[in-house]
């Protein structure tokens, strides 16, 4: 056992020296679990420290059961049980209180390792337990919620914790509507509250916040919290434009939006302290983008015809402008190590801004079609950068970089400017469609081939 903590010490330790902007995963079972219990609480630099994002322990011989981070599960349904007093086969210890709000345990009642039970059988059932989806698919999901990793911006669309995959548009009377796909069906609902904007949803304390401008120009928020809806909050300010919104990997939600004199508002949230604001007079000319790279937070906005940034080092906010021609509102994404921006250039190409060491910026034109609105930005599972825009002829168009860059124009009929997201292994697009009365579109790549329906409901374009 001690041999594995020393060279999971010096694997954390080199990694987080060689690749500094990384973050590790720590999962382990049984005596896994214990060496990465173990480890914890060893000669870990202070780097390696701050990499490690999110750690699932299943079935702990040295772990407690009444912990916040503990899950302890029924072995026969999956059904957490609440907390149990009592702790491994080896002892019971607590992780180190840096680590807490990163964890997530699991321990089966009856295990003979975890729970001091008496069954070997239950030890060895962790993948089988439970009815719809088992205990480590959704506590797995549960880690990976808390995973302090930088997270993908807001975005009308996202996979919620609970596997579902979830889309919020504007109906054509203004008002929040809201999709959800379970089972292999899609289930929909007017959350009545009417909004100016493309509302912004992101996942958040295992909560699922969505963001919009209001008739009156205020930042609205609604909030999910597992059995149903929050009333509606007013953020306040004074607002145009789409808000951008983040999970920061320190445990705060951030949101930016433009304010009517172009300065750029800024909202973040604190479990421990809630919501304070402040204004920065950037004097932008878009809506902002949001997106957490290299241990900071940075915020992109179109400035005249050149891009704003803002970044956030933990201590302070600096500001840059990056020059370039665009004309339209930019998108960031994180993708193999890389910052990428993306934005519509004055001649309506597509332009890309990039970054590998947060310090020196390139600048590209794409070959292509000629774009619209606002593009979207994902990585893929299968390794690649996808981007995503309307056509200058209504149509969606589609970029993907895959150790060089490819373009297509699927034929597809929009009003809107797209969103793409991952949802499970699948790789899904939504966009209002050109069809009368206005629908959603929704187009997905299964790995294979790609798929569309229209989803039926009337919507608009904010």
């Amino acid at each position: 056992m001690e041999e594995g903590v020393a060279n999971l010490v010096s694997i954390l330790n080199t990694a987080a020296a060689s690749c500094p902007i990384s973050r590790t995963i720590l999962i382990g079972y049984s005596q896994g679990a214990q060496i990465v219990h173990t480890t914890l609480d060893r000669q870990l630099s202070e780097s390696a420290r701050g990499a490690i994002g999110a750690i699932l322990l299943i079935s702990d011989p040295i772990g407690v059961n009444n912990a916040s981070y503990s899950h302890y599960i029924d072995n026969r349904t999956g059904e957490y049980l609440g907390a149990y007093g009592g702790g491994g086969i080896l002892g019971s210890a607590q992780i180190n209180t840096q680590f807490t709000s990163r964890a997530v345990t699991i321990c089966l009642a009856l295990d003979l390792v975890c729970s001091r039970g008496s069954s070997t059988d239950v030890h060895g059932s962790y993948a089988m337990v439970g009815s719809s989806v088992n205990v480590l698919q959704h506590y797995g999901r549960s880690a990976a919620d808390k995973a302090y990793v930088p997270r993908p911006p807001g975005s009308a669309s996202l996979e919620y914790l609970d596997g579902t995959l979830q889309v919020f548009q504007r109906s054509v009377n203004g008002a929040l509507h809201h999709w959800y796909y379970r089972n292999n069906v899609w289930i929909n609902e007017s959350m009545g509250d009417p909004i100016n904007s493309t509302p912004i949803a992101v996942r958040y304390n295992n909560q699922l916040s969505v963001f919009g401008r209001s008739i009156d120009n205020q930042l609205l928020h609604r909030f999910w919290y597992g059995t149903g809806w929050s009333s509606t909050e007013d953020l306040g300010g004074s607002i145009v434009g789409t808000p951008a919104v983040t999970a920061y990997s320190d445990g705060t939600l951030h949101v930016l939006a433009r304010s009517g004199s172009s300065a750029l508002w800024h909202w973040w949230y604190r479990l421990d302290t809630g919501w304070s604001s402040e204004s920065f007079s950037d004097g932008i000319s878009g809506d902002p983008t949001v997106v957490e790279y290299a241990n900071g937070l940075h915020v992109f906005a179109r400035e005249g015809n050149s891009l704003h940034h803002r970044r956030w080092n933990g201590n302070g906010w600096s500001k840059t402008n990056l020059g370039g021609v665009i004309s339209g509102d930019p998108t960031a994404v994180v993708y193999n190590g890389q910052l990428s921006v993306f934005a519509r250039g004055v001649d309506n190409a597509l332009k890309h801004y990039f970054t590998q060491d947060d310090h020196t910026w390139h600048y590209q034109g794409l070959p292509g079609g000629y774009i619209a609105g606002r593009p979207s930005a994902i990585t893929y599972l299968d390794g690649s950068l996808q981007i995503y825009a309307r056509g200058a002829e209504g149509t969606l168009l589609h970029w993907y970089y895959f150790g060089s860059w490819h373009y297509e124009d699927s034929g597809h009929s929009i009003v809107s400017d797209p969103v793409a997201v991952q949802y499970d292994t699948q790789l899904s697009v939504f966009a209002t469609a050109s069809s009368a009365p206005a629908s959603l579109l929704h187009t997905w790549w299964d790995g294979r081939r790609w798929f569309t329906e229209e989803l039926g409901e009337s919507v608009t374009a904010a």
